[in-house]
């Protein structure tokens, strides 16, 4: 399995910073949601920006006017969902799907024998709801 990408807890903030948005955020905006501990200066914060945009998890997402010129926007381009995923190998570094980690993640999830009855039941809910939908 392809090795996965190396992600910060700086950067891991800015993602989920713009999750919680639910909109694409300029760079200020972004500052001004995170925690102030969790960034030294500005210049720390825009490194983590560029370091997604090189590592293709985040997108310039449109320019806003502004005063004294324009600002960009950025949104994420994977879901939390896609990137748990990949934290746990079921998406390979191109956040394509890996069969053998999503079975061998199902297969921990169902055969664990401390698993509560509810994890199992929601498990099969979800299985059953999504093979009801792929007929539709």
């Amino acid at each position: 399995m392809p090795k996965r990408k190396e992600i910060s807890s700086g950067e891991i903030c800015v993602l989920e910073t713009l999750w919680k948005a639910g909109k694409p955020l300029s760079q200020p905006e972004i500052l001004e949601q995170i925690p102030h501990d969790m960034f030294n200066n500005r210049t720390t914060a825009y490194s983590m920006i560029n370091k997604l945009l090189k590592k293709n998890l985040i997108k310039m997402d449109g320019v806003v006017q502004v005063t004294k010129g324009f600002m960009r926007l950025f949104s994420p381009t994977i879901t939390k969902r896609q990137f748990t995923l990949h934290t746990y190998g079921v998406y390979n570094n191109d956040f394509k799907y890996n069969l053998q980690a999503a079975t061998d993640l199902a297969s921990y999830l169902c055969y664990d024998e401390n698993a509560p009855d509810v994890l199992l039941d929601t498990i099969e809910a979800m299985i059953a709801k999504r093979r009801k939908e792929k007929k539709q």
